[in-house]
């Protein structure tokens, strides 16, 4: 089976980096890498395996399917329909917020709040917009290092209650 190079094969990955891509027929899960000229890595004589389907990576060693982490993000400003920029490998994803519930009670959409939940690989980066203006803390975009539950409180939008 020949491999084809990718400019981009997941976001955990760096662009800059060279990668490969293949698809494996699922009985046949032992496989080394050669570059057709003799040159082979066989996993020290052992082979690499694949143990169950998913995405995996070989970065010197066999690594296990990449991580997704849930990241829940609430935004308070005072536009009313604020949307989430995302940045998922090289391309960015617009999703629309939504209006909040209470997160323990607190952080509802009297109070001008929006959330929006992604599944990704950590670290997020991550800008709002109105469609107009961009809040995108400076240029420096927004980074969530983990996954969980981020809060931001809008510094060109902010919201209209004085008790927010």
């Amino acid at each position: 089976m020949v491999m084809k190079k990718v400019g981009f094969f997941h976001p955990a990955f760096k662009r800059r980096d060279s990668w490969y891509t293949c698809s494996i027929v699922p009985f046949c899960t032992l496989f080394k890498f050669t570059d057709g000229t003799g040159l082979v890595d066989d996993n020290n004589h052992t082979m690499y395996s694949i143990a169950a389907p998913g995405q995996w990576a070989v970065i010197g060693s066999l690594e296990t399917s990449i991580k997704l982490y849930d990241f829940t993000v609430y935004y308070q400003t005072k536009w009313t329909s604020p949307w989430m920029r995302y940045k998922e490998g090289d391309k960015w994803t617009s999703v629309e917020m939504m209006k909040s519930n209470t997160f323990g009670g607190y952080f509802s959409k009297s109070q001008y709040w929006f959330r929006y939940r992604v599944r990704s690989v950590s670290p997020l980066y991550y800008v709002f917009t109105d469609g107009v203006t961009d809040d995108d803390n400076g240029g420096s975009n927004y980074t969530a290092v983990s996954g969980g539950v981020w809060f931001t409180v809008s510094k060109i939008a902010p919201p209209f209650c004085s008790f927010c």
